[in-house]
């Protein structure tokens, strides 16, 4: 009470705060303001140092080398130039010619400025775009904070299976412990860690903070990793463990303001595009700085010459000033930028029209799982239209209120140029979030496949009579031979947990399932056991730590020099649908009631697990077996009183606590040859998939003790205390399996050791292996990358083995060369001395494991340094001393991949069949020896009867020597190290013989040569440097991280590789590209994750937090969304299909461009590149054929005001029609390229063979016309007295020969006649460049509405332009009424004109056809360099 009364109302409020946590309201306020602050903090810094920023703007905008600039300061200094030297020029002449001039000079101007507004505008907009998304997620985020209500269950599950792709933190909020984001943890929260777990960010234990010590912090990705009890203890019997429960922790920083500073930071570093590269080339190295330049030296010297002689020339003026700027104004980017913006915001707006429209369709309802499953193409009705999408996504891109990062990321660029899709994530976005059943194995008697053959068919149903009369003739044909039986199930690929029997007759199994799926029932999938099992595999978890090297890790990283070590242990999957399929209803589990929770584990040190044969035989390979541990429950009947035991677990551990099998109609003793097959199998499966043993116990005892409130710890070997409880066991028969009194024990449990002995004596029913499917649409989707050279690559956080069983599930590749793992030895080695469990247990028991190369093995005197009896590898001292040349398997391997493929595949003896075997069984006759009937069945030859379609699984032990086993693999065996092929059934459809079904089983030991591929982050680039490019060609990154898969991006981007990265918006560490809200795992199917608050409510928590970490991402969207991932990526890459599922209307994962073809993002740039190639090029044919009548001594072909309206008006208005031409339909099927331009002797080569060759003989045709018109006028002019064009009465002193004053009206109209003739053939070049890659009579180019429309208007308002300013002309020289005008124009060279387009279209598809050629040799070398993997050490 003294103690009461001193706290002060502060201190009860902490006391509260403590107890209750915050509040939702509270959380979401903090969370705004310290997201703001940061926000501030960032744009004040920026402000501080805004010249710095500026100067970055400007710098990006119009620096010379920046890829980003469109309009450089050496372009802005070419226009000021024209503008001052038009304006000089008019000044110094009042001719008529130059009226305009003035206008003309101030609208060149004006339109500068326009485009460095607009230029600034967008780099002003790409430099705030991320600022601006977070304001708006800030907005979203009070609006929140005043108006949300979330309940316990509108958070995640609290007991959801761990995943990798959702981070989430038991947290309290509002008095009660919720799952929740971390994204939307703040300071201050009160976090609770379980053992093993990751801290969210920095925070300290309740305890510390109360008392005012600095004590323990741990820091953002630490392990917490609380003392385990008896840690390196040695002891002999059972003991009682206290569990570890989760600690209470302060969170001091808020986790998310971490990665926001990242973002914030990092959001204009992003590589340069090859769109950027190209148009740099093209405009600022080509144009600017080549052909500025030259045409401007050459220009000005010409005309010095020409006034030097003072002969056929203007005045100084016009010829040194006005002359040269016209003929370099067209190698100015004026209208490319302006274009450039535009169009750009056009194939953006259409991205974002189509992303939004297509997840506004709406689902339909679903039917039966099995039926209509097959895709189809949705066609969408033709009223569909997304203009007005599109027109208002426009408006949002070019104002910046999109609602994604399109700048800063260059989303249509980097969709367009993809080489490279690589996914960080897996569960709930490449397969489903939960792990389904896919084989199941029991023991059945050998018996029952004579009477079945006799009594039932393979495709009957069996009724409850048949099964019955089936029991009666089994009774009478009884044997204790038993088979193992291994029945596969298929997943339905359009729900997350349907299942189907492969085999049509799986009723025949019906007894040996029923008890199998009661467990299930009862163990698994009982909703009591749901927070118990959680705990217990958090404290497992922990005790994994210790003895990392026999436990699967799924991820590990460096944080501050220190090695930290996730370790995961399997949770167990929802299996309801699997008793369901049995025929169990959910009110199966009514009949019992659950009293205890029992959970057991034990250690199990590296020289103990390297006594299993398979673990020596992949002894190079760091095996990760799972961590032995058995969850049981007692039950009791509500019917009859007695208790029923129900374990699972995994297979070595269950299977010591039990001395019986189920056969399906009886119990029988199960002897070592049954042990040995069912730990054969549960080795190999656990390598690549997730295998669960049951077992069962009828039991009548009496508990005075909490069983449920310790765990049992066994000894590292615990087979002393089995063999003392393996007494013979009297209740050999059917009834025991039902508990009767008769045949039940009766047992007292007071303490640790008496329930050890109630678990013992367990009856073996069955194993499940589950194993995550990947999603149908994921499959098609790889396909579809593939077709289009786009290398889809997976960045597992699995071990290789798991990785790649996966891979060949999505279809990628994974032989011999195809996956790389990214853990380093270094790690490894470092992991591995870690093991202090192992190294304790190690030295007590004396054992020692050596691993071997490939010349130890092969050594004559490695035979006389084996040791048998205990299994166990030795080598002598006189052996380390002769042969200090001896080297480890690491050290052998170590520029090996440390993958199945090079570290399994021993050059070595392999496995040895019956005649090689025979000598070995002597190896274990002394213990068969003790049981006779043992004896006989390993003796005796199990073969299924031919005649059945039997799915048995037959087993033969032949004996094998355990030192002849480490030798080799065992090759392309599924279970056991001497079954063969032929011993199984083939006609089963349940059998796991089919390569396809079981990669991990037979394809994953069958590979024989060595890739030779570097391991570790650290090789990657002097493997490429040094070695070869095959680690940019592989699909598969194995034990990756969140560094490791940084590193690797980067090393790809280095190496000209676009990367496009798609992941899970609901994992906090991910900065992604493309964001996918992942299907979330579920506890059980018939429990939600979570359950959506109502609308007045606000979002649930799972929104909001999806909102902040999407912030980075281009594109974002939810896995269940009928428009999917690569729906999305591929509609605006290169498909033109939507496909659909006919029963639920769903898109397919890997489909998106029908509904609107002509945005493919490929299709798009592809023609926005064909846009500006042809608008330069146009240009530089402007600027050429005024640099030929410079050099050919004649007046200005064209105008200032002509060269003005052609670069300005149709030019860029026929070049935009380019764009809009129909998609290709092999546009999927073309290589895009790395991101990298070269220009060296063949771009050069290409450039004057395929360019100059289409646009150089109109150039020529031009002159020669316009020399021919001046002729003629001249000549009627002058009559006969003319020299070369120009009158021989004119004065030397007069402009232009007497062109430019007293024949002004007749060069106008030559100058108009020159430009509506440039125009004429600029239309019809630009029929090659409609379709690219099709000659004129396989694609009709007026397909191309636009082109066909853009080509008319042009010619239409060339036309106007011309009459209009002729008119003009004419009206304003009437004194030169006399001059020659367009009815003195000569036929020859209008003849000559409006025929050469026969003559020059097939010139130009000449010209294409051999570009065609060009191009397709390209794209086979593209394709065969990316289907190709043969790097430095291929054995081809």
């Amino acid at each position: 009470m003294d103690q009461s009364s001193n706290l002060t109302n502060d201190d009860i409020n902490i006391f509260d705060y403590f107890e209750y946590g915050l509040s939702t309201k509270t959380a979401l306020e903090r969370l705004h303001n310290e997201i703001s602050n940061e926000l501030d903090n960032f744009e004040n810094c920026h402000k501080t140092k805004g010249i710095i920023k500026l100067r970055r703007l400007l710098k990006d905008s119009f620096h010379h080398s920046s890829f980003l600039s469109l309009f450089r300061w050496t372009s802005f200094l070419v226009i000021i130039a024209t503008f001052c030297f038009f304006l000089i020029v008019c000044d110094a002449h009042d001719s008529e010619r130059f009226v305009w001039v003035p206008a003309q000079s101030f609208l060149l101007l004006i339109g500068t400025f326009i485009i460095i507004f607009l230029i600034c505008w967008d780099s002003y907009l790409r430099h705030h775009e991320l600022p601006n998304l977070v304001r708006e997620v800030l907005d979203e985020l009070k609006e929140c904070s005043s108006s949300v209500t979330w309940e316990s269950r509108n958070y995640p599950h609290l007991h959801s299976p761990l995943s990798p792709c959702i981070t989430l933190q038991w947290t309290k909020r509002d008095n009660d412990i919720v799952n929740l984001p971390w994204s939307l943890l703040v300071k201050g929260d009160i976090i609770l860690l379980r053992p093993g777990q990751k801290a969210p960010g920095r925070c300290q234990p309740i305890e510390d903070k109360l008392k005012g010590e600095a004590g323990m912090v741990l820091q953002l990705g630490d392990i917490y990793s609380p003392f385990v009890e008896g840690v390196g203890e040695g002891f002999t019997s059972p003991k009682a463990r206290v569990p570890l429960q989760e600690t209470p922790f302060v969170l001091l920083e808020t986790p998310y303001l971490t990665n926001l500073r990242i973002l914030l930071d990092e959001a204009l570093n992003r590589p340069t595009t090859l769109f950027n590269k190209l148009g740099q080339n093209l405009y600022a190295r080509g144009l600017e700085f080549f052909g500025i330049p030259t045409f401007w030296v050459l220009t000005v010297s010409l005309n010095l010459f020409r006034l030097y002689y003072d002969g056929w020339s203007g005045d100084w003026s016009e010829t040194l000033l006005m002359v040269p700027v016209c003929v370099i104004l067209p190698l100015v980017p004026y209208s490319m930028p302006l274009m450039w913006l535009i169009l750009h915001w056009i194939g953006t707006a259409s991205i974002l029209s189509i992303y939004n429209h297509a997840k506004n369709l709406q689902k339909n309802p679903a039917g039966d799982p099995f039926e209509g499953a097959e895709l189809k193409v949705l066609e969408l009705p033709e009223n569909i239209s997304l203009l007005e999408d599109t027109k208002r996504e426009f408006f949002n891109v070019m104002l910046g209120r999109q609602s994604a990062p399109v700048r800063t990321a260059n989303l249509i660029h980097v969709l367009s140029s993809i080489t490279n899709l690589c996914c960080v994530d897996k569960k709930g976005i490449l397969s489903w979030p939960n792990p389904t059943a896919e084989k199941l194995f029991f023991l059945r008697n050998k018996a029952h496949n004579i009477s079945r053959s006799n009594v039932f068919s393979s495709t009957t149903s069996l009724s409850k009579d048949e099964i019955f009369k089936e029991s009666e003739v089994l009774e009478h044909n009884s044997s204790k031979e038993s088979e193992c039986v291994l029945m596969s199930l298929t997943h339905d690929h359009l729900t997350a947990f349907g299942l189907q029997f492969d085999d049509r007759a799986w009723k025949r199994y019906l007894f040996s399932l029923k008890p199998l799926g009661l467990n299930i029932l009862l163990n698994t999938c009982n909703p009591e056991t749901q927070s118990h099992y959680t705990r217990f595999c958090s404290h497992i978890t922990c005790e994994a730590m210790y003895n990392e090297d026999l436990v699967p890790v799924s991820q590990r990283s460096v944080h501050e020099s220190k090695l930290h070590t996730e370790i995961q242990v399997f949770s167990r999957g929802c299996l309801c649908e699997l008793p369901k399929q049995m025929g169990f209803r959910t009110k199966a589990q009514e009949p019992f009631k659950l009293e205890h929770q029992l959970c057991t584990f034990r250690h199990v040190p590296l020289d103990m697990a390297c006594k299993d044969r398979l673990a020596r035989s992949l002894s190079i390979t760091k095996l990760k077996f799972p961590f032995p541990h058995m969850v049981s429950v007692l039950l009791r009947d509500k019917c009859s009183g007695k208790l029923e035991l129900m374990s699972q677990g995994t297979a070595d551990i269950i299977l010591d606590s039990c001395t019986d099998f189920w056969d399906g109609y009886d119990i029988y003793i199960y002897i070592y040859i049954y042990r040995k097959k069912i730990i054969d199998f549960y080795h190999r499966t656990s390598l690549s998939a997730y295998c669960t043993a049951f077992a069962y116990r009828p039991t009548s005892c009496t508990i005075k003790e909490d069983l449920t409130s310790f765990y049992m710890e066994l000894p590292i070997d615990p087979t002393h205390l089995y063999h003392a409880a393996r007494t013979p066991t009297p209740h050999i028969s059917t009834e025991a399996l039902y508990g009767d009194n008769e045949h039940t024990e009766v047992e007292e449990i007071v303490d640790i050791e008496d329930s050890f002995r109630m678990q013992c004596k367990q009856i073996f029913i069955g194993m499940v292996t589950m194993q995550y499917q990947a999603k149908s649409d994921v499959v098609r989707m790889i396909e579809e990358l593939d077709s289009s050279c786009i290398r889809f690559v997976h960045f597992s956080k699995e071990n290789e083995l798991r990785s790649r069983v996966f891979s060949e599930k999505m279809g990628l590749e994974s032989g011999w060369n195809c996956h790389i793992s990214l853990l380093s030895d270094r790690t490894r080695t470092e992991s591995g001395n870690s093991s202090r469990i192992g190294n304790t247990s190690a030295k007590a028991s004396g054992l020692t494991l050596f691993h071997l190369s490939n010349e130890d093995l092969n050594s004559p005197e490695l035979g006389r340094s084996r040791v048998r009896g205990t299994g166990n590898f030795y080598r002598s001292k006189s052996l380390r001393r002769k042969c200090p040349k001896f080297r480890s398997a690491l050290e052998v391997s170590r520029a090996l991949s440390h993958s199945a493929p090079s570290a399994i595949n021993l050059d070595v003896a392999q496995v040895k069949f019956e005649d090689a075997s025979m000598s070995s069984r002597s190896s274990f006759s002394e213990e068969l020896s003790q049981n006779e009937e043992e004896k006989r069945l390993v003796d005796s030859e199990w073969d299924c009867n031919e005649d059945e379609g039997e799915n048995c699984m037959n087993f033969d032990d032949d004996g094998f020597e355990e030192e002849d086993l480490c030798q080799g693999v065992h090759a392309q065996f599924p279970l056991s190290g001497s079954v063969s092929t032929d011993q199984l059934n083939p006609s089963s459809s349940s059998s796991s013989t089919s390569s396809s079904e079981q990669p991990a089983s037979l394809n994953l030991f069958d590979m024989s040569n060595r890739a030779r591929l570097p391991k570790g982050i650290e090789n990657i680039r002097p493997h490429l440097e040094n070695v070869d490019n095959v680690p940019l060609l592989v699909s598969l990154f194995t034990d990756c991280t969140t560094p490791t898969t940084k590193a690797m991006v980067a090393i790809m981007q280095d190496y000209t590789e676009v990367v496009v990265v798609l992941g899970s918006t609901a994992n906090a560490e991910n900065m992604l590209f493309i964001g996918v809200d992942p299907n979330h795992p579920q506890v059980c199917m018939r429990e939600p994750v979570f359950v959506r608050p109502p609308p007045d409510k606000g979002p649930p928590p799972m929104e909001l937090a999806r909102k902040l970490n999407s912030i980075p991402c281009s594109l974002c969207f939810k896995r269940e969304d009928r428009i999917s991932l690569t729906q999305l990526i591929l509609k605006f890459i290169l498909l033109d299909k939507v496909y659909f599922n006919d029963r639920k209307c769903i898109l397919s994962f890997s489909h998106i461009c029908y509904s609107y073809k002509k945005n493919c993002s490929r299709h798009f740039m592809q023609h926005f590149m064909s846009c500006f190639q042809f608008l330069a090029c146009c240009n530089v044919s402007i600027s050429f054929i005024q640099f030929i009548s410079v050099a050919g001594f004649l007046p200005p072909v064209l105008s200032s005001g002509d060269v003005l309206w052609l670069i300005t008006v149709p030019v860029p208005i026929l070049s935009i029609s380019l764009v809009f031409a129909p998609i290709n339909p092999a546009i999927m099927n073309q290589a895009t390229g790395k991101n990298e331009v070269l220009v060296n002797k063949e771009t050069l080569k290409y450039i004057l063979l395929y360019y100059v060759s289409k646009f150089g003989p109109s150039i020529l045709l031009i002159s020669v016309s316009t020399i021919w018109i001046f002729s003629s006028f001249c000549e009627h002019s002058a009559g006969e007295s003319c020299e070369y064009i120009y009158p021989a009465n004119s004065s030397s002193k007069e402009s232009w020969g007497g062109w430019g004053k007293e024949n002004s009206y007749s060069l106008n109209v030559v100058q108009k006649i020159v430009g509506l003739q440039l125009l004429l053939y600029f239309v019809i070049i630009s029929v090659g460049f409609v379709h690219r890659m099709y000659q004129l009579w396989n694609r009709n180019p007026f397909t191309n509405i636009a082109w066909v429309l853009s080509s008319v208007l042009v010619i239409v308002i060339q036309l106007v332009y011309c009459t209009v300013t002729i008119l003009l002309t004419a009206d304003s020289s009437n004194e030169y009424h006399s001059s020659p005008g367009i009815s003195d124009i000569p036929v020859g060279p209008l003849v000559l004109t409006f025929l050469f387009p026969i003559l020059l279209l097939p010139i130009n598809e000449l010209i294409k056809r051999r570009e065609i050629r060009v191009n397709v040799r390209y794209q086979k070398r593209a394709r065969l360099e990316f289907g190709t993997k043969l790097g430095m050490n291929s054995p081809f």
